[in-house]
């Protein structure tokens, strides 16, 4: 049974324009019959482009298909490396709560030694406090016996005071020894809060600059990710027309 082309394409859910591709892509486009001012197909040319037709619905399923297989693929890797850039951002984690962990010891460590220097300067200030007391009552007895043996001519008295006077020295000598001590130790400690302190600013700037460092990494992995996305897009997934296959070698008329 003849059809025109209209027919044809109203019968396919296609429009005219699809019918005449086809039908120059398969060269008959000079076999048609001309019947007045249409054209009419015989039925080996309407099974010709019914055929080709159902060929060219199959490549673009197969295309389709594979370009739903490649983006499932790249999906796959994406996924991949977002798994390992994630357990690299875990390790990176982990380093750096082990950073912050000895920083805050070398800073307890740091104030400890502090607060033992702060509490030895008091002991020294309070020994030179009790040194001078010391001199002052040492002061004090020899001018008392200074006195005394101006006022007596008793000698034993005399010696007597002279032997607390010497007693009192040694104990000056004592404590102006401790004190030489006392300094040497403040100054001991000083030089470790220094140490300490040089350690903490160290520790701090490697905690800083691999924080830094961990930013810029997710940074650039986040932009080649966006841009691999743009360049690659989504592919266009077209609505085929409702009951193409059932009418496609369905009723004639």
């Amino acid at each position: 049974m003849q059809m025109t082309i209209r027919q044809l394409a109203n019968e396919l859910g296609v429009s005219k324009t699809t019918i005449n591709k086809i039908i120059s892509g398969l060269g008959v486009q000079h076999t048609i019959q001309k019947v007045g001012n249409k054209y009419l197909l015989s039925e080996t040319q309407i099974l010709q482009i019914k055929m080709q037709l159902a060929q060219n619905e199959k490549s673009k399923i197969e295309n389709l298909k594979s370009q739903t297989d490649d983006q499932k693929s790249k999906t796959e890797n994406l996924k991949s490396q977002t798994d390992d850039q994630k357990s690299k951002t875990e390790n990176l984690k982990s380093q750096t709560d082990d950073q912050k962990s000895k920083t805050e010891n070398l800073k307890s460590q740091t104030d400890d030694q502090k607060s033992k220097t702060e509490n030895l300067k008091s002991q020294t200030d309070d020994q030179k406090s009790k040194t001078e007391n010391l001199k002052s009552q040492t002061d004090d007895q020899k001018s008392k016996t200074e006195n005394l043996k101006s006022q007596t001519d008793n000698q034993n008295l005399i010696l007597i005071l002279e032997k607390q006077l010497s007693l009192l020295n040694e104990q000056l000598a004592i404590k102006d020894e401790q004190i030489m001590d006392y300094r040497e130790q403040i100054k001991f400690y000083q030089e470790q809060i220094l140490m300490l302190t040089q350690s903490l600013h160290d520790a701090t700037t490697a905690l800083t600059a691999a924080q830094a460092l961990h930013a810029g990494t997710i940074q650039k992995q986040l932009t080649e990710h966006s841009l691999m996305d743009q360049s690659s897009g989504e592919p266009e997934v077209h609505k085929q027309k409702q009951g193409f296959l059932s009418r496609l070698f369905g009723r004639k008329e």
